[in-house]
């Protein structure tokens, strides 16, 4: 970014300067979006809104209509259709509701019901995709004052028409977001009618409503405020981390994506780019979280001189072992863990990594790089058993209108193949379905990001610290798919902020209530082909990476669910 002044006069005063090839445009770039998969600017429909959303509450019912207990949850299972006659008993009996605090019925813009259900800080039960057929999504917590306070200023809705949070919010919507919270660090839209602005710090958020004013509504969707805890889906691998101490160890590695050939023949393999990166913890304020993070340096450092363990399976994950300049990636060699077979080297990244540590998802756009040949061709890669073939790009609007959607990771084809088994994995872990969107900025360097947000319906067995398996449109038992974007970080949905305000202990990790999201996909990278092979398929003896053959007892696979 340039900066002249307008005449040849002696230096002036800043207020006098004016920023040459700054556009609006430059400023924060939007992502290259069909217009029919965005909101009009002041908002969808012909006629202001006047309401909220209807919500109506659904309370338990004692009822004997539907004979025993184990009769009507048999029925809530096997009921096709939702009415106002059966409503309570999908409310009381229905695996996914039952066990719920607060079950709503909330009908969208276009006429439609959906299930709005409360999150809680913890797992306690499964919670599917639908109830009957309606859609089942989560409500939106969020930070109150403590206290019965009255705000020096209001502000009010500046968009005349309600908003489809099934379509992504436009370049204007985001820019009068910004102005009306200039220390929100994003927002977050949820399906179920909710708006979560989030913020760095609880402070931050009271701290804006008296100085920039509270509001209620943007364009007719309830707000809540929250800080932003994002989590990558991965943990940090260190630059020139030679080898994982524990080969099955899968909680500092990330998961090869989809093999992609561009219009000019070049093959890559996506990996995620805060895998290999340094980020920056959060919260470290603390002494003790300071000294935790010198001893887990250290144990990794250590680590590598520990004897490799051979023989050991391994799914098609990889890991760094290349010490590179400052923070890129770039250069960075990737190489199957748990062994020192090589599948490439970082070739090119979408986003611009600083030279210091970043916090995430702060600074990263896209959260992709791609993996090109460097000593062998590039391995091949196999849609995981009993799983479809993943043959195109899938829209995502098809995504947020509720289609179909599940989440896996791609195996190494290499003929014979080792199966990987004990890792908690469960097909049913697999079936997600979309619950919004995600949208964060950086300020300082006028960048934002746009993500998909869903959730799998049965996460109780998901095996934590994969990023970069792909979101795909489809069902399981179809033969072929289509891919929408890759994992990259996931949300818990009571933050630590939020149940430390209410006197409420933190969950463990594996047990907290978490949404997932994927960064959009640049355009280039949406025109590729992709390049699966279909589950079980072979290669001839010899191909890459070179092994002996095995029984087909011990077959390997892999599937990420996180």
């Amino acid at each position: 970014m340039s900066c002249t002044r307008l005449d040849s006069s002696p230096p002036s005063s800043p207020t006098k300067r004016r920023m040459v090839g700054v556009t609006p445009e430059s400023l924060f770039p939007y992502p290259k979006l069909d217009s029919d998969c965005v909101n009009d600017d002041d908002g969808e429909g012909t006629e202001p809104a006047c309401s909220y959303r209807k919500c109506r509450r659904i309370q338990i019912t004692d009822s004997i209509l539907w004979g025993t207990p184990a009769l009507a949850a048999e029925r809530a299972l096997a009921e096709p259709r939702v009415t106002p006659e059966n409503e309570a008993l999908f409310r009381t009996y229905h695996p996914s509701l039952a066990l719920c605090q607060e079950v709503h019925l909330i009908e969208e813009e276009n006429g439609t019901w959906m299930w709005g259900i409360l999150p809680e800080a913890e797992k306690t039960h499964n919670i599917g995709s639908h109830a009957g057929d309606l859609e089942i999504h989560f409500e939106a917590l969020g930070y109150i004052s403590p206290t019965i306070t009255i705000f020096p200023m209001l502000q009010h809705d500046p968009i005349p028409r309600p908003i489809n949070p099934r379509k992504f919010l436009s370049r204007n919507q985001l820019r009068r977001l910004r102005d009306m919270f200039p220390t929100a660090l994003g927002v977050r839209i949820l399906i179920s009618g909710f708006i979560v602005v989030l913020f760095k710090t609880i402070k931050d958020i009271e701290k804006s409503w008296y100085e920039d004013g509270f509001a209620c509504s943007f364009g007719n969707l309830r707000l809540r405020y929250d800080v932003l805890e994002v989590t990558p889906t991965v943990q940090v691998v260190q630059r020139g981390a030679a080898i994982s101490a524990e080969p099955e160890d899968l909680r500092s590695l990330a998961s090869l994506g989809l093999k992609l050939r561009f219009s000019d023949g070049r093959e890559v393999i996506t990996v995620p780019t805060h895998a290999f990166v340094t980020l920056r913890d959060g919260d470290r304020s603390t002494p003790t979280r300071f000294l935790a993070d010198v001893y887990a340096r250290l144990k990794q450092r250590l680590a590598r001189y520990r004897p490799l363990r051979r023989g050991t399976p391994s799914p098609a994950i990889g890991f760094s072992r290349c010490e590179s300049k400052g923070n890129s990636v770039v250069g960075k060699r990737v190489f199957l863990a748990g062994g020192s077979q090589e599948v490439g080297v970082i070739s090119s990244s979408y986003d611009e990594v600083s030279q210091k540590p970043l916090r995430f998802p702060v600074g990263f756009q896209h959260d992709l790089s791609l993996t090109s040949a460097n000593l062998a061709p590039l391995p091949d890669l196999q849609a995981p058993p009993k799983t479809p073939r993943v043959t195109g790009w899938g829209e995502y609007q098809a995504l947020l209108n509720g289609g179909p959607a599940f989440v896996t990771g791609f195996n190494i084809n290499t003929g014979n193949l080792k199966k990987f088994e004990c890792t908690g994995i469960s097909r049913q872990a697999q079936v997600a379905i979309s619950e919004g969107s995600q949208y964060c900025w950086d300020r300082t360097v006028t960048s934002q990001s746009v993500s998909l947000l869903w959730r799998t319906g049965h996460d109780w067995d998901s095996v934590t610290g994969l990023s970069g398996s792909a979101l795909c449109l489809g069902n399981l038992a179809d033969n072929t798919c289509l891919a929408v974007c890759f994992q990259n970080f996931e949300c818990p949905l009571a933050t630590r902020d939020l149940l430390k305000d209410d006197h409420r202990p933190l969950p463990i990790p594996q047990h907290r209530m978490t949404i997932k999201g994927g960064f959009l996909l640049p355009p280039d990278v949406r025109e590729t082909e992709i390049l699966c092979s279909p589950s079980g398929a072979s290669r001839d003896y010899g191909t890459y990476p070179r092994s002996s053959s095995h029984t087909e007892g011990l077959r390997r696979s892999f599937s990420s669910t996180n």
